[in-house]
């Protein structure tokens, strides 16, 4: 069970500036190594895509790469945040995203899933292939504890320090990204201090949430 401080402290770091502030400490060279990588899978989309990032926080990664999408957070300060850039904004949860069904050419989660337990990543990530029009692209980005924990002990303690309440092992969180549809997976190490992450993108088929849940 968590300490009741830590509560405190977790809602002391959805001021955005803290949020971005503590994303430059404790993530050296995330940015950069997510540029390439992100800007690679951009080049398979349309001129002008529509894309949704999913719990985008105050801002979208997408931003540096000259893309705006629209952002979806369950925070109010976030959406308050990103709305004041000249973004468009929703309050919402990705467990039941407020769009119809394909309306977006891409639909992005950056950094969101080891904030939610199982069942709720099970709904957003078929939320997500639900949004995604058929041929679209989805993409996902999350943590992961460093594998052995002992190779890389200052990466595993901070994991585990972690606000998200729900850092998974690789296999765990493969098995959960395998809702309906395909993703192709990657393990990367993506900053300076060695945090470790899964890179997971895949083309959209169309499939609906019904037959996605057979599969669950």
């Amino acid at each position: 069970m968590e300490e009741p401080h830590a509560h405190g402290m977790y809602r002391i770091l959805e001021q955005p500036w803290l949020y971005r502030l503590q994303r430059l400490i404790l993530a050296p060279g995330a940015d950069q190594t997510l540029f390439r990588r992100f800007n690679a899978l951009l080049t398979r989309l349309p001129e002008n895509p529509r894309i949704l990032d999913v719990g985008c926080g105050p801002s979208s990664r997408l931003w540096p790469l000259g893309v705006h999408p629209i952002g979806l957070d369950y925070s109010l300060n976030y959406a308050w945040a990103y709305a004041a850039k000249g973004e468009p904004a929703v309050v919402g949860s990705s467990d039941a995203l407020p769009f119809p069904k394909g309306v977006f050419d891409a639909v992005w989660s950056v950094g969101v899933f080891h904030h939610m337990p199982d069942e709720l990543v099970h709904h957003a990530v078929r939320e997500m292939w639900r949004v995604c029009r058929p041929g679209g692209l989805v993409v996902i980005f999350d943590a992961v504890l460093p594998e052995p924990a002992w190779r890389r002990p200052l990466a595993y303690m901070q994991r585990r320090l972690d606000r998200g309440r729900f850092m998974r092992r690789e296999a765990h969180l493969r098995a959960l990204l395998a809702v309906g549809q395909e993703l192709e997976i990657e393990r990367l190490t993506y900053t300076y201090n060695g945090l470790e992450a899964l890179l997971a993108y895949g083309t959209a088929r169309g499939m609906d949430i019904e037959d996605a849940d057979k599969r669950w």
